[in-house]
């Protein structure tokens, strides 16, 4: 715990002056932009209560919410902070908070909404299978989208005249990415105590009709066979792994 607090203070202390000012304007401001809204509700419910009364419950309530297991402790500290200062009945108390919490899930929704573009493909990724198992075949293979760019005009023609160019194009190929999964049941097609490569396998397997699963990989990936990627691998594996990573 000691190593995680050390670690933290670390972190900010590390931060510019102008950007840890910043943080903590915009922290105050969502802090004093909630307890509005929370008086918002209790003025809704006919108690009025002033703009520095529900600022210092709001503040209180993050305090309590950050020190309690349960994220709910922080609410119940607000009900009860309203009967004892302002002595508001516990029920428009309560009825208050779970207002005030109901109007977290408008901007929520909206986020969501907005970001459903983006999210659509690695949602789809989550309903689709994702192994070998899953989708009943003894062979799925992984496949990354790559895209290489050429360093010339391409141009077609229908014999002595030109029908299109474009100017260095970008060509997009998907490629296997290196990762098998695999049942048993793949062993009874490799010959014994010969050379057997994975495309060999592969076109076997195709030839006798037998299904190939495949997963299309958009996590991290490097081929360290191209130049490249091995020094880009290499830079990665100290930036999280060498002497002056992070520690946990």
């Amino acid at each position: 715990m000691w190593q995680t607090i050390a670690s933290a203070f670390h972190q900010l202390t590390s931060l510019a002056p102008a950007v840890a000012v910043l943080a903590a304007a915009l922290y105050a401001a969502n802090v004093l932009l909630c307890a509005l809204r929370w008086r918002a509700a209790l003025w809704a419910l006919g108690n009025e209560v002033s703009v520095r009364t529900a600022t210092l419950g709001m503040l209180c309530s993050v305090f309590v919410n950050n020190v309690t297991p349960a994220r709910v402790a922080g609410d119940v500290f607000r009900v009860g902070w309203l009967k004892q200062r302002e002595g508001i009945e516990l029920g428009r108390g309560t009825a208050s908070v779970a207002i005030d919490r109901l109007t977290d899930l408008a901007p929520i929704a909206l986020i969501g909404l907005l970001s459903l573009s983006t999210l659509r493909p690695y949602l789809k990724q989550l309903g689709a299978p994702q192994t070998a198992l899953d989708l009943k075949v003894d062979l799925c293979v992984s496949i990354r989208k790559i895209f290489t760019p050429f360093g010339f005009g391409r141009i077609t023609h229908d014999g002595n005249y030109v029908t299109s160019v474009e100017e260095k194009p970008t060509f997009e190929t998907e490629i296997l990415a290196g990762i098998y999964v695999f049942s048993p049941g793949i062993f009874r097609l490799i010959p014994p105590d010969e050379y057997f490569g994975v495309d060999t396998l592969i076109k076997t397997m195709l030839a006798e009709k037998i299904p190939i699963g495949l997963y299309a990989l958009t996590e991290y990936w490097l081929d360290i066979g191209q130049v490249p990627d091995y020094e880009k691998a290499q830079k990665d594996f100290e930036l999280y792994f060498g002497d002056e990573a992070p520690k946990p």
